[in-house]
């Protein structure tokens, strides 16, 4: 019994500031009995309680530890393990004090099993019966919790490094997979992966979720089973529930310095092998895009483990102009024609900036431009759009004095 706290439904809330004063909050909500005192989950008239475990995820021989919310001071409880039957069964009792249910599991439990807890109350002396109603009548309340078990057994832990977090458009990133089995168990001759390294502007479209090979591998069985009971009509209840819904709360020419190669996919390898140690070496070269890469790695022992994992690695420019030019324009009109230059380093930078349009006989010099560490400035480049021409196209070239990057 947590010390300090009211009784009741009680959430505990944390606050954090940071240097400029912008506040984040987390809380989490618990349930705190008095000893001694009536109040408890609050009853209603749906036949279903919640049945909360411990933890989803067990090994085949552990004790899985649910909660069962129960209005009742203290019932009696029928436990059932169900999927393609009623797998086993026991009879236990709960109070307020120790509302909690223990149900040991085995290994044909695996991959998973629905725990189903009726709660039952004997008639209560008060209040009286009467030739209408009667409030003191037996009452049942029944809960279900899906379980995963065996997994493990199962699992290999896949580890993706790459040599480094940042690269710079079309370096090759030197990715080295590890994989263990969860069970500490020795992996299968001949296991395996498959590589894929995508960028992560096509994962925002749409999560890939094939890859999670053991989930796909150990999927949910259904509960395959209809309870029917005549509890309802011996109480005398006027609403039925249903026992197995979820409870809820719960193109152009390459040149050195043209970005042309966007592929969304880097590497697509079906089958590498891993050496006796469990590990694998690849080469991922990048291409042109500015944005984060994703690889993953998915691996396979034998008949019966599977795993997988992904590291995320970011490719960018260390001096990158935006354009902010005009993309149609009149003969006569005078504009500003904005770009941006972005320093993504750490280290300062002093720009030297070129600017050259065949078809413009003038164009405005532009000063060196300093740039701090990480940061962004807009210039502008002035031009009267001249007479009886239909297209004008820019070269801007941006060098780095200090350090030389383009």
């Amino acid at each position: 019994e947590p010390k300090g706290l009211p009784a009741g439904s009680i959430t505990l809330q944390a606050k954090t500031v940071d240097e400029k004063g912008r506040a984040t909050y987390a809380s989490v909500g618990v349930s705190v009995h008095e000893a001694g005192a009536d109040s408890w989950w609050v009853p209603s008239d749906s036949d279903r309680v919640d049945l909360l475990p411990e933890k989803n995820r067990y090994e085949p021989g552990e004790k899985a530890k649910l909660v069962v919310r129960s209005p009742f001071p203290s019932s009696t409880i029928l436990v059932t393990v169900e999927r393609e039957g009623v797998l086993d069964s026991f009879v236990t009792e709960i109070s307020r004090d120790k509302p909690a249910i223990e149900v040991p599991l085995k290994g044909n439990y695996a991959p998973n099993v629905f725990i189903s807890a009726l709660a039952l109350r004997g008639r209560v002396g008060d209040p009286k019966p009467t030739a209408l109603l009667d409030l003191a009548r037996p009452a049942m309340k029944m809960g279900m919790a899906e379980l995963k078990v065996g997994w493990k057994a199962h699992e290999l832990l896949v580890t993706v490094k790459s040599d480094k977090p940042k690269y710079r458009a079309r370096d090759k990133a030197q990715v080295v997979i590890q994989v263990k089995t969860a069970a500490g168990a020795k992996l299968p001759a001949g296991s395996e992966i498959a590589v894929a390294a995508v960028d992560e502007a096509l994962l925002r479209l749409k999560e890939n979720t094939s890859w999670k090979i053991l989930r796909e591998m150990m999927g949910q069985r259904s509960l395959a089973v209809t309870t029917s009971s005549g509890q309802n009509q011996v109480v005398g209840r006027r609403h039925f529930g249903s026992k197995a819904k979820p409870p809820g709360g719960g193109g152009g020419v390459m040149t050195s310095d043209t970005r042309e190669l966007f592929e969304p996919v880097l590497l697509w390898q079906p089958r590498l092998k891993l050496d006796s140690s469990g590990e694998a070496k690849i080469t991922v070269l990048l291409n042109d895009s500015m944005t984060s890469f994703r690889i993953v790695a998915v691996a396979t022992g034998g008949e019966s483990f599977f795993g997988d994992g992904n590291v995320t690695v970011e490719s960018t420019k260390d001096l990158i102009i935006y354009s902010g030019f005009a993309p149609l324009v009149r003969e006569g009109d005078q504009i500003k024609n904005a770009f941006t230059l972005r320093n993504t380093t750490t280290k300062p930078m002093k720009v030297a900036l070129e600017v050259v349009a065949k078809d413009v006989s003038t164009l405005p010099k532009l000063a060196p431009v300093d740039l701090k560490p990480s940061e962004a400035k807009t210039l502008d480049l002035p031009l009267t759009v001249p007479m009886g021409l239909k297209e004008i196209s820019f070269r801007i070239k941006a060098k780095d004095s200090i350090s030389g990057n383009e």
